[in-house]
Formats: C-alpha cells, sequence, structure tokens
C-alpha cells in the first residue's frame, strides 16, 4: 500500500484499492451549502473523503468529484459539478465565495473519481496532513481490526472444543453403556 501510494502521488492519481481510494479535504473550499438534492453534503477542511473509481460518462450535476488541477501547487481538487456539456464538466466549490471553475474544467482525462462518502471525525484527520501519514493510519486501523477478530475467532473456537470435550466419566459411562449393549445383542442372539 505504501509503494503504490507513493507511486501515485508521483504520477497525480489516487491510490485505487479495488475500485476505490480515500482522502485527507486540504482546503474549505466545500465548506458551506450543498445544492438540494445533492447526495453529499458540503464538508470542512480536515475530513476524508471515500471516491470510486467511476465511469466518466454517468457523472451528473451535483455530484462531487476528484480531478487533477492545472492550477499551480493542487495537484488535486474536490469540487461539485454544476454544469455538464458533451465533453467536459464545470464545477464549483460550495463555500461561499467559490466561483464558477472555467479555468480548470474537468475532462475526461483530467477526471479521477466520484465522492461517495465523507467523514469528518471531529478535525482528527486534518493532523494527518500528508498522504503517507494517512495510509499509516488506515494501515494500523486494519491491523488492529485484523487482530481483534482473530482473538475473537480464537475464543470462539476454544469456547466450541470446551463444548465438544467429554468428561473421563461421561467417557466410561459411555464405554460401559456400550459393553452392555453389547453384551445384551450377544445373548439375544444365543
Amino acid at each position: 500500500v505504501l509503494i503504490f501510494g507513493t507511486i501515485a502521488i508521483r504520477n497525480n492519481k489516487l491510490l485505487n484499492i479495488f475500485g476505490y481510494s480515500y482522502g485527507l479535504v486540504p482546503s474549505d473550499s466545500m465548506d458551506g451549502i450543498a445544492p438540494e438534492g445533492s447526495k453529499i453534503d458540503s464538508f470542512k477542511k480536515g475530513s476524508i473523503i471515500i471516491v470510486k473509481f467511476s465511469n466518466f460518462d454517468d457523472l451528473k450535476i451535483n455530484d462531487v468529484v476528484v480531478f487533477q488541477s492545472e492550477e499551480e501547487g493542487i495537484p488535486l481538487k474536490v469540487h461539485r459539478i454544476v454544469e455538464e456539456h458533451s465533453d467536459y464538466y464545470v464545477t464549483k466549490g460550495d463555500h461561499e465565495s467559490s466561483i464558477l471553475d472555467t479555468n480548470d474544467l474537468v475532462t475526461r482525462e483530467k477526471y479521477q473519481a466520484k465522492v461517495i462518502n465523507v467523514f469528518y471525525l471531529f478535525g482528527i484527520a486534518s493532523s494527518f496532513t500528508n498522504f503517507r501519514g494517512i495510509i499509516l493510519l488506515v494501515i494500523i486501523v486494519i491491523l488492529f481490526a485484523s487482530m481483534l477478530y482473530q482473538i475473537y475467532n480464537v475464543v470462539k473456537h476454544k469456547n466450541e472444543s470446551k463444548r465438544n470435550e467429554i468428561s473421563e466419566e461421561e467417557l466410561e459411562a459411555l464405554i460401559e453403556a456400550r459393553l452392555n449393549e453389547i453384551k445384551r445383542n450377544g445373548d439375544n442372539e444365543k
């Protein structure tokens, strides 16, 4: 994940994990009022976004997208689509000071992914200002969840094996009952 994440950063792309990715919102351009009927509400600086790599042709007005920017010092932007044209989209941030982004149009070549979910987490993510820090946090969370799952499985397996164990007294009683049954069957055959 770290290697592919580093490669993605160098190529100005998002890390693709089974068709999804995530990122940290570095500015307040989407902090405002979302248009009515939007699936994604406005969100604050420091939010974590979950994106899906979807088809460029499936985008609609009010979708929030990630795209490569031509603006100096800003490799990727997250804006809402406000105008749809045959081969490009015009976007704008939700912040009240945002203007139509007519100089940085979303074309098929610049389009990266569509935002499908946003988590603010009380600004905790804003302390991880670089992509590698977020990747490290996600890896730690995944490893911790995996460890808890493994502990759960060990305890579950131990409890099941205890339930399946037969005590010595029960075993002796079963053997004695079986021997008596064999004896009776032998006597019946005579």
